[in-house]
């Protein structure tokens, strides 16, 4: 998967040959100003699932989210705190769908980390479709070293297709 932005450099790439309940990326290098994730692909459940990331592998409830989404012309907002996880994307169950995720700032340690993510989901149909926008924050102002992601029911499918690239 290539990724344009000036500077980019891919960092860790998984393609699951098989089904898997998470994907890991440890010892993020922290040579990097920013980090994008890219996702392509679909869950073992029915129906669209969450896709969720825990940053350093903190399960407490150190996640807060304001999101957008919208299915056709139905727009809805969530504030969600003290998560265990964020969502950042959805991923489809027989039809794949797209997310990217930003971490501006993932070395620094005077700031808690900021978290932008949208996806796109439309099935074969051409109906309905699915986007999301938000905005996240992680309370811990730690480097990240770890992301860890895995859909909120099932497991990924095989095929499914994450990258991590540092940028600046």
């Amino acid at each position: 998967m290539k990724w344009a932005a000036p500077n980019a450099e891919l960092l860790a790439q998984t393609v699951l040959g098989g089904s898997a309940s998470s994907i890991t990326f440890n010892s993020i290098p922290q040579t990097h100003r920013d980090l994008v994730i890219v996702t392509f692909g679909i869950s073992t459940s029915t129906g669209l699932a969450q896709l969720k990331m825990r940053i350093n592998g903190d399960s407490s409830s150190n996640y807060e989210t304001q999101a957008m989404f919208g299915i056709d012309a139905t727009v809805t907002a969530v504030r969600l705190t003290a998560q265990t996880s964020l969502e950042c994307g959805i991923i489809g169950d027989t039809d794949p769908s797209t997310s990217e995720a930003i971490i501006a700032g993932y070395t620094n340690t005077s700031y808690p980390k900021q978290v932008l993510a949208r996806a796109a989901y439309q099935d074969a149909t051409g109906y309905p479709i699915i986007w999301t926008a938000a905005s996240h924050l992680y309370s811990t102002s730690a480097a990240i070293t770890s992301l860890t992601f895995f859909p909120q029911a099932g497991n990924f499918a095989a095929g499914v297709e994450i990258s991590l690239f540092g940028i600046g």
